[in-house]
């Protein structure tokens, strides 16, 4: 069985970094960005009952732990995944309230931010179940 070089690993470091990157400036963008003369269509009010800009701001949310914890992941699984899930409290929040100070045709919401932390718990929540899963075997 063949194992990863450690030029391998730092390459995929890197691509992780790269993609973690592009990632952010798309939230920002998504985040920050003036929607209103859009030509989207017409979306549904809300799915199963909870308002659609919930369920994009959950969807928006979800990839940061898994795409953090592949970037920046250190020796100690428990410390890294803490370091991810503390710093994508810290990203909601930032998100969420500097759209009412930075800009003025957003407004902060406390139920986005309540949507972006449980998408963040739950990507945490699946990592750490993975992890405890594939000890398992």
């Amino acid at each position: 069985m063949r194992t990863a070089t450690t030029s391998e690993h730092k390459s995929g470091r890197v691509l992780f970094i790269i993609l973690f990157t592009l990632y952010l400036a798309l939230i920002i963008y998504l985040c920050y960005g003036n929607f209103s003369n859009n030509n989207f269509g017409q979306l549904p009010a809300s799915i199963l009952g909870i308002p659609i800009d919930k369920c994009i701001h959950f969807t928006m949310l979800l990839p940061y732990s898994f795409v953090s914890f592949w970037a920046f992941r250190g020796k100690h699984f428990v410390r890294s995944l803490i370091i991810v899930f503390i710093s994508g409290v810290i990203l909601s929040f930032l998100l969420e309230y500097g759209q009412g100070i930075l800009t003025d045709y957003r407004t902060t919401d406390p139920l986005d931010l309540m949507a972006n932390l449980l998408a963040i718990t739950t990507g945490s929540l699946i990592i750490a179940l993975c992890k405890l899963f594939s000890r398992k075997k």
